[in-house]
């Protein structure tokens, strides 16, 4: 998992453009949050100075570190599903993000 992060390594965050409310943007893949980082730059280049994707396992804010945890009848679906197709049904490699 990536977000995108201002040089000081806070989230950045993206404003709505009709609600008015901030949108903190992470991504599955690493390719995905640089290609919204360069969207983001053409909106503001002033983003430009320093704003990056950072992976979300190295973020840390103020002394905190943020852990993903999928919601469990995800896990089993996924397991379940890991089993019908032959594949070990008691785990699966990564953190899973459905």
């Amino acid at each position: 998992m990536y977000v995108l992060c201002y040089p000081s390594e806070e989230f950045l965050l993206v404003a709505g453009a009709f609600t008015g409310k901030s949108l903190g943007l992470f991504c599955s893949k690493e390719d995905d949050a640089q290609a919204q980082l360069r969207k983001v730059f053409t909106v503001d280049p002033r983003m430009r100075g320093g704003s990056k994707v950072v992976p979300v396992f190295q973020l840390k804010v103020n002394g905190m570190a943020f852990r993903l945890i999928p919601e469990q009848s995800q896990v089993k679906n996924n397991l379940r599903v890991r089993e019908k197709s032959g594949s070990a049904a008691n785990s699966f490699p990564g953190v899973p993000v459905f």
